[in-house]
């Protein structure tokens, strides 16, 4: 993934100080993530700045809750087709830091100041209220529960000929859940829905009743999610079942804990927040018209090398390439929340150099918080090996049969090298002929490179 963005100089400077000030006490094997210029991009790094001038909080930890609010906030009205699918700018952002340092309450507080002026700020005529959407301070427990927040008009009629629930016609909805936990222990439950629920809601589907005696059902869903967990809670919640079902793959984990020690932050001006939400305001608005958004050249050739290093998955351990699975549909969608808040109708470069800039910080966190030492060790020996495969096979004439090829590149075990060439086949960079034998037994096995 790349860094590639046309930054600023003030972005550049500010980036270096935020460096500067971060601590690292030695309580991890891996690094923490390093922020990249390209995440300070437009009106989210405006926001990234201010929360965490003269304050503890981190940039980051700021602007995934800034993110996942935008998000929901600027709806599912413009689109970005790709294929046959409608990509929307719905985020399900995870802060995760050490308990006394992640400081989650003092991130999410400047982001509750940008809803609260964006909410009083005099409403144009006609314009849906709440002007952000629905709001809800965690305590899910049930797929019921969440569809009911945004839920339709019931089937059931009063006497008068109405119905008995005129449901939620907004159906824009941000769940701030600081307790994580809490949902991974819910959903953890023999016969909970709630997991099912949040990973339809990310797909942006009905969420239909999951039984008859409960007919509650919420159409167009637009829920954005930001959670807070500690990573020892994650490390002990979150099951296989999430690891394996894209439950926790939903999920851009963002490492971030509070940076120096500042016994009295600073406050934001008022002046500074009616500033952003004047801004967030106008790009709520703008993209309160059905538009359809499309990436510029600049923005897919970005887009295209990120998918071609991805789809490589060099130095990815099996756990980390799991829980990015994700990333591309994520490259997109950030890219396209970035144009909304520019208010245009172009995803640009600066927009697809900003979204995986993020993406880079995310998948340093997720190595951080799931992999250890050895796991990345033994993922880059994996590439490493698979890059070897290749080379080989390029100097052979392009064509090797198995035994000879395994022999050329120092006869790893079975399982290494089978490894590294499910990595090759995965990538598109080598291709398999198997070949039956007349008298039977294994039968022939031959790779071609196709990539040059």
């Amino acid at each position: 993934m790349g860094d590639a963005w046309d930054g600023s100089a003030r972005g550049a400077a500010y980036l270096d100080a935020v460096t500067a000030e971060q601590e690292d006490d030695g309580a991890h094997d891996l690094p923490a993530p390093a922020l990249r210029e390209a995440m300070f991009y437009g009106l989210a790094g405006e926001v990234m700045r201010l929360a965490s001038e003269g304050t503890e909080v981190h940039p980051a930890a700021a602007g995934a809750a800034f993110l996942a609010y935008a998000g929901v906030a600027l709806g599912r009205r413009c689109a970005l087709l790709l294929g046959n699918e409608g990509h929307h700018a719905r985020l399900f952002t995870c802060h995760v830091g050490r308990s006394g340092r992640g400081g989650k309450g003092m991130a999410l507080s400047l982001v509750r100041r940008i809803r609260a002026e964006v909410e009083n700020l005099p409403p144009d005529s006609g314009e849906r209220l709440p002007v952000g959407g629905h709001f809800h301070d965690g305590g899910l427990s049930s797929r019921e529960g969440l569809a009911y927040l945004i839920r339709d008009e019931s089937d059931t009629q009063g006497k008068d000929g109405e119905a008995v629930d005129p449901g939620v016609n907004d159906k824009r909805l941000l769940v701030i859940e600081e307790e994580l936990a809490n949902v991974l222990g819910q959903s953890g439950r023999d016969g909970n829905t709630l997991s099912a629920a949040l990973r339809t809601a990310w797909d942006g589907h009905d969420l239909a009743p999951a039984t008859k005696s409960n007919r509650t059902r919420a159409s167009c869903p637009h829920i954005g999610l930001h959670a807070c967990i500690t990573p020892s809670e994650l490390a002990s919640s979150m099951s296989s079942r999430d690891m394996s079902n894209g439950f926790a793959n939903r999920f851009l984990f963002v490492w971030a804990e509070r940076r120096g020690v500042i016994p009295y932050p600073a406050r934001a001006s008022h002046t500074a927040v009616a500033r952003l939400a004047g801004q967030l305001r106008d790009a709520i608005r703008w993209a309160s018209i059905e538009r359809d958004i499309e990436p510029d050249v600049g923005a897919r050739a970005l887009f295209a090398r990120f998918y071609s290093e991805y789809r490589r998955g060099v130095g990815l351990s099996d756990t980390v390439r799991g829980l990015t699975e994700r990333y591309p549909p994520y490259a997109w969608r950030l890219a396209l929340l970035f144009a909304l808040l520019d208010r245009v109708t172009a995803v640009t470069a600066a927009h697809m150099g900003a979204a995986l800039a993020w993406l880079d910080y995310c998948a340093d966190s997720t190595r951080l918080i799931f992999s250890t030492v050895r796991e990345e060790e033994r993922a880059g020996e994996r590439a490493l090996l698979a890059e070897r495969v290749l080379a080989t096979l390029q100097a052979g004439g392009g064509e090797m049969d198995r035994e000879p090829l395994r022999t050329a590149v120092g006869r790893p075990t079975v399982a290494e090298f089978d490894a590294a060439l499910s990595d090759l086949l995965a990538a598109g960079d080598v291709s398999e002929v198997v070949t039956p034998r007349p008298n039977g037994g294994r039968p022939l096995r031959t790779y071609l490179a196709l990539r040059a």
